[in-house]
């Protein structure tokens, strides 16, 4: 414990040796006192700052994970600590440490271990509730009484807790006047409103691409008005995730903001107009980096790097979702559906205006579903969805109801036990056929039925082949270019089969004795196949990806396969999937490389050869299809993969961090691993305290005009002769930097955890 004796002494003589040394030269624009001293317990964490019991004073809750509690630091004057008559002297083996900070302890027992820890009045009745994650419970409320009792409430139990003290954050997310809670939980990001009452609300519910993100932070941090999300992916790279706000309490996809960090600090420093500064730490630990976040306009098809709007799709299993796009609910915008087979539920992300997609609404479907497809079917704007269950034994079909409910699918007429299944246009009348791939005893049949009425009859079918293995896969498209729809059947380890539309709502097989289709179009997943006019003869071509290469075919007037070109890849080894192209002046091929975590682009130039132009950094996905979507003159490029989907925009505005400033430390190898900020000063303006956990060091920042500047740095403590084998408390000391007026002296102070306690420095006049 000397070395505490050794802390205090050490920060009173640094901060008073500083100022008098400061003082033959200017005021210093930065003054500490202390430090004042509140001993808790070794396992401390998630200090949070809060008025507790309406008296118009600061106070303090904090985990104590020793005592398995919340400690409560009600701020109190001398005269009221001793009217409490309370003993502030603590023995602790032979070292007596003396509480000097003016805070009266009281406590919550728990019982458990605690993760994050928040305070706020949660049900509206003008009282401070406490809201906490913890391993056994991974989210509770407690709600007080406004005298110091606190009444057990709910706890949320359908999720993981985040074992981060940075996984919650408070804000009126919905904009209705009353505190919202945001929490970061094991691949979830939840939403619970407040200002209701005192039962469990339901939650928005959100995917996280990355289990253990956190450094939370809610605000408005484009500057327009709307308050965002964002906190950190874990990794190597440390990437912060931004979700703009959408209004109404929404929020739009993932979007990863480029640039290493080196730790997942961030603080927000209010500008006053306009977007807020963010303060990050660099990956070289001694310099800080702030500046907004910005939106630049860039030629989508030059820049760099492609900014993924990441969908995480809930899977209840590892089979991976299933997608299809239509306009599901009727408003003239595109949406994204994808069947969860282990969960027996589709999901549906309904499109917004702004481009985004919303959060995905949840329904129940068939199990184990092999297929997923739009279906035009009839006179109404919306679209159907068709999901077909080898397991259930049947293609089903349901349409979007208009208060957006996703009916249970109804059975489909079709003889034989059933595959998969796609709508498509067969006879050119603008409306869908289905066609079922079905398994007629050694046979393999395409039945096509048709809606008349309200009803679905089955109206035919064609024998494809023999069954050797059963088709995984269907694809519905016009691959002829004669305005009627056509159908690939995709096979495990055999040909592809080639189905086209007549005209009259029938079916021909195509290419089936071709040695290209039984050569090359072998054991093809979706992945592995994409469309586009790949010569420029107005007409569509087969696109198949290969390791090195892509290669277009097309079906010729008289239904024959034949190769129209080829292009390479960047190298001849490199796997590529997801191939397209993007029409335009310059014809594009694009196609995904999962080992560069990028999209490879090809150029078709005046000879009409496709060749390589340059890679565009995504991002990794496990990609199992790829489509255009959108309009020509604002074209995105939709990913799917097993548990997530892109939309990434080829061409407009992407989201970074502005240049800005950058502060590097001239104090010798310092390591900045936790930052704070507040106004120590009383200008009105937030200075950044950054502490070095390692070498024990504040260093508190203050702006110059436009430059960070160093106004004080100090040493908290040195290391004790009597150094213990087994050291308590987190590996940074110390931590967790909190800025508020705590002694109630119309300045704010400095705490921070230091091992066992709580380190108050309170602030002092400027000018004296």
């Amino acid at each position: 414990m000397l070395r505490f004796l050794i802390s205090a002494l050490l920060c009173v003589s640094v901060q008073f040796a500083t100022g008098q040394e400061a003082e033959k030269k200017k005021p210093m624009p930065v003054r500490l006192d202390g430090p004042l001293v509140q001993v808790l317990s070794w396992d401390i964490r998630a200090p949070f700052p809060v008025d507790l019991d309406a008296d118009g004073r600061m106070d303090i809750v904090v985990i104590n994970n020793e005592k398995a509690r919340i400690e409560l630091l009600y701020q109190r004057t001398p005269e009221e600590l001793r009217k409490k008559g309370r003993e502030r002297m603590k023995n602790d083996f032979w070292d007596p440490v003396i509480d000097t900070a003016p805070f009266l302890a009281e406590n919550i027992l728990v019982g458990d271990r605690l993760f994050s820890l928040a305070a706020l009045d949660f049900d509206g009745d003008g009282n401070i509730d406490i809201a906490f994650t913890g391993q056994r419970e991974p989210f509770s409320l407690r709600f007080g009484d406004g005298k110091g009792n606190w009444e057990r409430g709910w706890t949320y139990d359908q999720s993981t807790a985040n074992p981060a003290p940075d996984s919650m954050a408070i804000a009126d997310i919905n904009g209705d006047g009353h505190p919202d809670i945001a929490l970061l939980a094991k691949d979830e990001f939840i939403i619970f409103p407040g200002g209701k009452d005192r039962n469990i609300p339901k939650p928005d519910l959100y995917r996280v691409s990355a289990n253990g993100s956190r450094g939370l932070k809610i605000a408005d941090l484009d500057g327009d008005g709307v308050l965002d999300a964002t906190y950190l992916s874990p990794g190597a790279e440390r990437e912060r995730i931004f979700r703009s706000g959408l209004g109404e309490g929404s929020f739009g996809a993932e979007m990863a903001i480029p640039g290493k960090l080196g730790t997942a600090e961030l603080l927000i420093l209010p500008k006053g107009n306009g977007a807020p500064d963010l303060a990050t730490v660099k990956p070289t630990y001694s310099e800080i980096h702030t500046g907004p976040i910005e939106e630049k306009a860039e030629d989508g098809d030059e820049s760099n790097d492609l900014q993924a709007e990441n969908y995480p799709v809930p899977r209840s299993g590892s089979s991976a979702a299933i997608p299809t796009t239509g306009d599901f609910d009727g408003d003239g915008i595109g949406d994204v559906a994808m069947a969860d087979p282990d969960g027996a539920r589709i999901l549906v992300w309904f499109g917004a205006k702004n481009g985004n997609f919303k959060r995905p609404a949840e329904f129940p479907s068939l199990a184990r579903a092999t297929s997923l497809s739009a279906v035009k079917n009839g006179p109404e704007k919306r679209d159907s969805l068709l999901v077909c269950s080898t397991q259930e034994g049947m293609a089903g079909i349901a349409t979007v109801t208009e208060n957006l409910r996703l009916p249970f699918p109804q059975p489909l007429p079709a003889s034989g036990e059933p595959l998969v299944a796609a709508g498509v246009d067969l006879d050119g009348d603008g409306l869908d056929e289905v066609v079922i791939a079905v398994k007629d005893g050694l046979r393999l049949e395409a039945v096509i039925a048709k809606r008349t009425g309200d009803k679905w009859e089955q109206l035919d079918s064609v024998k494809v082949g023999t069954i050797k293995r059963v088709p995984e896969h269907i694809i519905a498209r016009d691959i002829d270019g004669d305005g009627d729809g056509d159908l690939i059947l995709l096979v495990p380890k055999e040909p592809a089969h080639i189905l086209l539309g007549d005209g009259q709502g029938g079916l021909t097989i195509s290419a089936e004795d071709s040695p290209l289709r039984n050569g090359q179009l072998v054991d093809l997943s979706p992945a592995d196949v994409g469309f586009g006019d790949f010569n420029g003869d107005g007409k569509p071509d087969i696109l198949i990806a290969k390791e090195g290469f892509v290669r277009a075919f097309q079906i010729t007037a008289e239904g024959e396969l034949e190769v129209v070109d080829q292009g390479n890849a960047r190298q001849g080894n490199d796997r590529i999937s997801g191939p397209v192209i993007l029409p335009g002046n310059q014809t594009r091929l694009l196609f995904y490389d999962p080992e560069a975590k990028a999209l490879q682009i090809l150029q078709q130039e005046d000879d009409g050869a496709f060749r390589y132009l340059h890679s565009r950094d995504t991002g990794l996905i496990n990609l199992t299809a790829a489509q255009l979507d959108g309009p020509e003159d604002d074209r995105r490029l939709l990913i799917f993969g097993r548990d997530r989907f892109w939309a990434l925009p080829l061409g407009g505005d992407t989201w970074s961090m502005a240049n800005g400033q950058s502060f590097r430390s001239q104090v010798d190898k310092i390591r900045f691993h936790h930052l704070g900020s507040g106004d120590l000063n009383g200008d009105d303006s937030p200075e950044i305290i950054a502490i070095d956990g390692n070498q024990n060091v504040i260093q508190i920042l203050h702006k110059k005009g436009d430059e960070w500047k160093s106004a004080i740095h100090f040493k908290v403590f040195q290391n004790s002769p009597f150094r213990q084998t087994q050291p308590k408390g987190a590996p940074q000391q110390p931590n967790s930097p909190l800025v508020a007026d705590f002694n109630n002296d119309g300045k704010n102070d400095l705490i921070v955890i230091c091992h066992d306690r709580l380190l108050m420095y309170p602030g002092l006049d400027p000018a004296n």
